[in-house]
């Protein structure tokens, strides 16, 4: 009968290794669903604001001014009065930083509805090499977010150099649409 009880008391312990190893690996597999799940969300997000930023130059790009249809002046030519800056090809610059910089923000890390001034210098090619906020009241994760959105890819260079600029200074929202107003 002692034998009996040892046997069973081995057995609960066994089942009971069991049962913490199912519940264990039954958390393990909803963490991954859950992983998995807020990553197909960022994708969702990140689709819809590449949509949003293409929309924007597409709008941008059909707001640009006609241009002179004149034989003697060429289709590229700079406006005249301004420096030899093409604003069209400036707002596109802009435009195309921006695309770049919502592409690559997490913006789900930023407070809502609050606005963040940042200025970032960059080098010929595109590469940032400082970021610098402004007037931004996000906190540190909401700040850590946009820096990494500006250093993670380098911003458009190629068919803006007329244009570019080593220190440029942009507004962040989030959701964007509140920038708007």
């Amino acid at each position: 009968e002692r034998k009996e009880q040892e046997e069973r008391t081995r057995q609960a312990q066994v089942d009971l290794t069991e049962d913490i190893e199912r519940q264990q690996e039954a958390e393990r597999k909803q963490r991954l669903r859950e992983q998995y799940e807020a990553i197909k969300q960022e994708r969702v997000n990140a689709e819809r604001r590449t949509k949003m930023e293409e929309q924007r130059l597409a709008q941008l790009a059909d707001a640009k001014p006609t241009r002179n249809t004149d034989a003697s002046v060429q289709p590229n030519a700079a406006q005249a009065g301004n420096r030899g800056v093409d604003e069209g090809i400036k707002a596109r610059y802009i435009a195309a930083l921006y695309a770049t910089t919502r592409a690559n923000w997490n913006s789900s890390l930023a407070a809502e509805n609050t606005r963040c001034v940042v200025t970032f210098t960059q080098i010929p090619g595109g590469e940032v090499i400082e970021v610098e906020f402004r007037l931004c009241a996000y906190d540190a994760q909401g700040r850590e977010s946009v820096e990494r959105a500006f250093r993670k890819t380098p911003m458009p260079y190629s068919g803006f150099e007329s244009v570019f600029e080593r220190n440029i200074t942009l507004t962040l929202c989030h959701p964007e649409e509140a920038c708007l107003r």
